[in-house]
């Protein structure tokens, strides 16, 4: 609950700030054509946005088809590049998403505990 007090009035106002998170939006959206049970390799560039600062970012994905490794270090101010590996077991298209959240142990993003979320989605062909 947040109080706002001025003092030549002597008005006390009481707010109480409600609010409702959602799902982080997408950065980007890949398109890519791989023939089911053949190997395919996607670099994607992912920026440290804070200047002098070395991050360590987590990668999740909700697809199973969808390799790498597990996390991804970049220079501060700089960008790092991290590859995907995919293999569809069957032809057929897939949508969805990998997520790069900053460890919060590791990378102070300016948003306290709140760790960062860049979020890329996409679609196998």
């Amino acid at each position: 609950m947040n109080h706002i007090c001025t003092l030549i009035a002597e008005e006390k106002n009481q707010y109480t700030l409600l609010g409702k998170a959602s799902h982080p939006v997408a950065e980007a959206h890949l398109q890519l054509a791989c023939q089911a049970r053949t190997h395919l390799a996607k670099k994607v560039a992912v920026p440290n946005l804070v200047p002098k600062k070395e991050a360590y970012y987590k990668v999740f994905s909700d697809l199973d088809c969808l390799g790498g490794k597990e996390g991804v270090q970049v220079t501060p101010g700089g960008t790092g590049g991290y590859t995907m590996h995919i293999l569809a077991p069957r032809p057929g298209v897939f949508n969805g998403s990998v997520t790069f959240m900053a460890e919060s142990g590791r990378s102070s993003l300016g948003f306290g505990k709140c760790p960062s979320l860049r979020i890329l989605t996409f679609t196998l062909y």
